[in-house]
């Protein structure tokens, strides 16, 4: 009885949600809405993007709305001759940049919101944009070549568009990592377990990104991104394990606040190594015993983990995250690989997830719509195993484990919009209070513009 409760419970709230209507767009006659596009610039405000059909002319138009405060700007149509796809955006100098890719070339819309004006620009000829990851005032777009083992990096800074080759490493041994998906790791929110697979990208800083590859022998190799006075990008080092475990069968790796930790493992022992990314150094090594007398980890527990890891289908998970008071919360996890994917930046990806049901570029991390299916399995907190240091990596064992990054997703609220009978093309973005939709109403045939106050999770 009480799951038949339940699911109706879930059914009437999906009905009877009733975001506040800000705007409403009607469209012409013979247009159909393509996709829509939610996001937010300059900490505070908010925009809405459409794309849209003539089917009398065969053209596509692009239009935004601004939000600031409770008022809603509209700017005018951006016109495409073919289906144009809204890839990312940054704010540059004032000035919001939507970055548009439609069949041949990559445009940038670039919006003035204080004197209210718009313009659409070509930037260059680009057939494919495998992978788009953003930093704060740039768009960069990566395309692998796996005939000449390079990265093509596409670096968007507003309507200049730059182009640089990252060299395959030298020697490096698993070339997969290349072939297999990449991994964007957004670390300005709390991550719960990273990422398992053989590359991985995060932010360095305001400029710059570091790509981290993992060959089959569990060696790193770093490569700066972002640099784009230098046109031919190398790895810039590679890291061995610790020699506590230069036997180690199995590890994992991360990389926050210009460090590099890296996790080694055997049947016995886990050790880790933390690195300088800039220039290589050895910051510190803690040993078996290191770990355990300082996280909340007994020696049993750490044999019962690595023998989980001994079957295949488990791989370990390394995270680090600012506690609220600015020191490091590391944690060690383990995940199912025939199940998990991770878990990134979830309001870009329900901003995606229009455009990516119509077409077939992906993004970093994985792919809706199986992105929403419940997939990620990681080990109960039972299992895993945190300790904390200083910024200056000594251990804290008084310090508290909260993150300091609030996290104001709320996965549940926003499928209820994208699952309500009435509604399509859902794309929403929130903030501390409020959840910020745009949708194409079916039943009236409008866009609106709404929000809602952001529901609280338990």
């Amino acid at each position: 009885m009480k799951y038949i409760i339940a699911f109706t419970s879930l059914i009437l709230s999906m009905i009877f949600v009733k975001p506040e209507p800000l705007l409403k767009y009607d469209l012409d006659k013979g247009v159909k809405i393509i996709s829509t596009y939610s996001g937010k610039f300059n900490s505070i405000n908010i925009f809405h993007s459409i794309i849209t059909k003539n089917k009398n002319t065969d053209t596509y138009s692009i239009k935004t709305f601004i939000k600031n405060q409770s008022k809603v700007t509209e700017f005018s149509n951006e016109k495409s001759p073919t289906e144009p796809e809204i890839l990312a955006h940054h704010f540059l100098n004032d000035n919001l940049y939507i970055i548009v890719k439609n069949e041949m070339h990559l445009m940038a819309i670039e919006i003035n919101p204080a004197e209210k004006k718009s313009k659409l620009e070509k930037l260059g000829a680009l057939e494919e944009a495998e992978y788009v990851a953003n930093i704060s005032d740039r768009t960069i777009i990566f395309n692998t070549d796996k005939d000449e083992n390079r990265i093509e990096v596409y670096a968007v800074a507003g309507n200049n568009l730059e182009k640089s080759i990252i060299s395959y490493p030298e020697g490096f041994k698993e070339k997969r990592a290349f072939v297999g998906p990449i991994d964007y790791i957004n670390q300005s929110k709390y991550v719960e377990s990273g990422s398992n697979n053989s590359a991985n990208l995060y932010q360095l800083n305001d400029q710059s990104l570091a790509m981290v590859l993992s060959d089959e022998e569990k060696n790193l190799t770093v490569m700066a991104i972002g640099n784009s006075n230098n046109n031919s990008q190398k790895a810039s080092k590679t890291y061995a394990f610790d020699t506590e475990v230069t036997e180690a069968i199995d590890g994992d790796y991360y990389v926050y606040d210009n460090k590099l930790f890296k996790l080694g493992l055997t049947k016995e022992k886990i050790a880790m190594s933390i690195f300088d990314v800039t220039n290589g150094q050895l910051l510190k090594s803690i040993s078996m015993d290191d770990f355990i007398a300082n996280s909340n980890a007994t020696q049993k527990e750490v044999e019962k983990y690595a023998k989980k890891l001994k079957r295949s289908a488990f791989d370990p998970v390394l995270t680090v995250n600012e506690n609220s008071d600015g020191n490091y919360i590391v944690r060690i996890d383990y995940v199912d690989n025939r199940v998990y994917n991770y878990d990134f930046m979830f309001h870009q990806q329900m901003m995606m997830q229009q455009q990516m049901m119509n077409n077939s570029i992906p993004k970093f991390g994985p792919n809706p719509p199986e992105a929403y299916i419940e997939t990620s399995l990681t080990a109960d907190e039972g299992n895993s195993f945190k300790f904390v240091l200083s910024p200056d990596l000594e251990f804290k064992s008084n310090s508290n484990l909260r993150p300091a990054v609030k996290d104001y997703e709320n996965r549940d609220q926003l499928n209820k919009q994208i699952n309500h009978k009435n509604r399509s093309k859902v794309t929403g973005v929130f903030t501390k209070n409020t959840l910020h939709l745009a949708y194409y109403n079916t039943y009236k045939g409008e866009v609106t513009i709404a929000e809602e106050p952001r529901e609280v999770e338990d």
